[in-house]
């Protein structure tokens, strides 16, 4: 959530800057201009400091956005997008650690995270699972997006290069956490909205239509909401009620439930009731949903599959909890069940 805040507010930001002078928004003063300019770039630096090199992509397609901005003043604007994207940096090297910070993250978390073993669809996957109610506007979106670009408007289609850049970074080697795409959906909600804006114009002159147009676009959110709470693979298992799986765990042990430091959930278990099972059951455990059957067994890790499902020859039984339709896994060797 962190991480989207700052990759959104600074690249909507920076959007707003170099689009004032076009007929899009409105014009702004020189001050204001140099301001906004300074707490984009700063925006998007607090956002690899969140992240790493995940938020890079909103820094690269910001410096993109220039190109189809270029004028004298822009590139002004731009020298100090640069200021305030250095100087949190700067900050941070002369008052704390930064370098040795940025040092250790480079060889040793980027070293062992980073992969080349071809493509990885788990992003799109994910991506599909959890907004598929919303695709047929989003395509049309993009494609709105595009002829935008003939018609000197890029701003959408900028938008639609970000929201997109993380999914693809992921997919081209990059080792994958689900939780890492939260920057994709607010981008892409954009895209929608505009395009649903634009599906039902508001006049200003004519109430009744005015009246419609809240009533209808107040009933599309409802339906894609009622659409998005079910999942296209988990239509069959009625037994499916997470904060079950996650209530049962917290019935284990205190010295047990010290050992858990990740709950996992199969593809088609839990998709996005798992945020709600995760507040429900007040547990202190972070949780990944749509973990893959094949996928090697990690440490401290439960993972939690339907009783149909066959997983990895990694993950061994947990016999100690039980929730009907489901079954409990650890890591070989690493018991949560002694007592």
């Amino acid at each position: 959530g962190i991480l989207s805040f700052f990759c959104f507010s600074g690249f909507a930001l920076w959007l707003y800057v170099l689009s004032a002078s076009a007929k899009v928004t409105e014009k702004i003063t020189g001050t204001k201009k140099i301001l906004f300019s300074a707490t984009a770039g700063m925006l998007l630096a607090c956002a690899i400091m969140t992240k790493g090199v995940i938020a890079l992509s909103a820094v690269g397609v910001s410096v993109f956005a220039l190109f189809f901005y270029l004028s004298a003043e822009n590139l002004k604007l731009f020298s100090i997008f640069v200021v305030g994207l250095f100087a949190p940096f700067g900050i941070w090297f002369l008052l704390g650690d930064g370098a040795a910070f940025i040092a250790n993250y480079i060889h040793i978390s980027l070293g062992a995270r980073v992969q080349t073993e071809g493509l990885n669809p788990n992003p799109w996957r994910n991506i599909w699972l959890l907004w598929w109610p919303w695709w047929p506007v989003l395509i049309f979106a993009i494609y709105s997006a595009v002829r935008g670009v003939l018609k000197r408007e890029p701003i959408l289609f900028l938008t639609a290069l970000l929201a997109f850049s993380y999914p693809i970074g992921f997919s081209l080697g990059a080792n994958y956490y689900e939780h890492y795409l939260t920057p994709f959906y607010p981008f892409a909600a954009v895209l929608v909205g505009v395009q649903i804006a634009h599906w039902l114009p508001l006049s200003k002159h004519e109430a009744f239509l005015e009246k419609s147009y809240r009533v209808g676009f107040s009933l599309l959110i409802v339906l894609a909401l009622g659409l998005a709470t079910i999942s296209p693979n988990v239509n069959v298992q009625k037994e499916i009620d997470p904060a079950k799986w996650v209530s049962a765990l917290n019935h284990l042990s205190v010295d047990e439930q010290k050992k858990i430091e990740v709950v996992a959930f199969a593809p088609g278990s839990a998709d996005l009731w798992l945020g709600l099972a995760h507040i429900l059951s007040k547990t202190e455990h972070q949780a990944i949903g749509n973990y893959a059957l094949d996928r090697a067994a990690r440490a401290h890790t439960v993972f939690i599959a339907r009783q149909t499902d066959a997983v990895s020859a990694e993950w061994q039984k947990m016999d100690c909890v039980f929730v009907r339709g489901f079954q409990f896994y650890s890591p070989k060797g690493e018991s949560f069940c002694q007592n």
